[in-house]
């Protein structure tokens, strides 16, 4: 349990880059969570991958692989983050919460030093298209909401933005922001498509 939540700090530091905000809180609990059969098997997007499969009742085991090419232009070796992610409805909208659960070897002290995040996302299906948005707000650069957002947000070192809202507060400020612009940001550069 102890080596799960220092691995899932590394979700934001390898997975994304950018002004991505991570919580402490996870965006839902077990009551909240929805299962959506659509969401299953492997979807593309330019030299993104996503896979999602089915672990329990409502719970994804989520494969992400970026497809880039060597410096000598040869694909690269496949280097895939594993990841679990729950869904769950906010009026509207459909929000995945993903945080690592693989036991990650790490050498020394440097597993100490690690704090367990989650990252949202809000998701849209529309056929053989899904849509990915990263919570990303465009005033996460500026390490605190403007006046008149009610969420905790502090900025750790390196101008890293974490939420530390629990996770009704989290609920309350997207069900009522959720259409903010500027609060998602598209990830890729259009919808991933199914793979067939």
């Amino acid at each position: 349990m102890k080596a799960r939540k220092m691995a899932m700090a590394l979700t934001a530091v390898i997975l994304l880059p950018g002004c991505l905000v991570s919580s402490l809180h996870p965006l839902f609990t077990e009551a909240d969570l929805v299962f959506e059969p659509a969401l299953l098997g492997t979807w593309r997007a330019a030299e993104k991958k996503v896979t999602f499969e089915r672990t329990d009742q409502k719970s994804y085991r989520i494969t992400y692989v970026e497809l880039g090419r060597s410096g000598d232009g040869s694909p690269a070796p496949p280097n895939p983050s594993v990841l679990e992610g729950r869904l769950g409805r906010l009026g509207p909208s459909l929000f995945l919460d993903t945080f690592v659960t693989e036991k990650l070897p790490l050498p020394g002290a440097l597993g100490l030093h690690l704090v367990p995040v989650h990252l949202f996302w809000r998701l849209r299906m529309d056929g053989d298209n899904l849509f990915i948005e990263r919570f990303a707000p465009a005033w996460c650069k500026d390490a605190a909401p403007p006046a008149g957002i009610p969420i905790r947000l502090e900025c750790v070192e390196n101008d890293w933005p974490l939420l530390t809202a629990p996770t009704p507060d989290l609920q309350a400020f997207l069900t009522q922001h959720a259409a903010d612009p500027g609060l998602f940001d598209p990830f890729g550069p259009g919808p991933f498509q199914r793979e067939k």
